[in-house]
């Protein structure tokens, strides 16, 4: 995989949310740390359910209007990856 092709995945995956099975990952990780949590709870806690743990993916990465187009992905891809490099080269002066 080409890092341009790298950078379109994530792009991807920033618009539309974790790439597949998605909500089954993230329903076994959400079980595994409420577990953790009330295992290392103090008596008093209340219990901690897996939901909590489940993040709302359109809530935090916003919920496109419309699906993009390929060329979108790569335009925000691109976009992306400029301002990491900035930052890099910034870093290095």
């Amino acid at each position: 995989m080409s890092s341009a092709e790298f950078v379109e995945w994530q792009a991807y995956q920033k618009l539309t949310g974790p790439l597949a099975p998605g909500e089954r990952d993230d329903l076994r990780m959400a079980i595994i740390c409420s577990t953790f949590a009330n295992v290392m709870k103090d008596k008093k806690s209340r219990e901690v359910k897996p939901q909590q743990f489940i993040p709302d993916w359109p809530k935090l990465y916003g919920v496109p209007d419309e699906m993009k187009s390929p060329e979108q992905v790569a335009a925000v891809g691109e976009a992306w990856y400029d301002r990491m490099f900035a930052k890099a080269k910034a870093v290095r002066r």
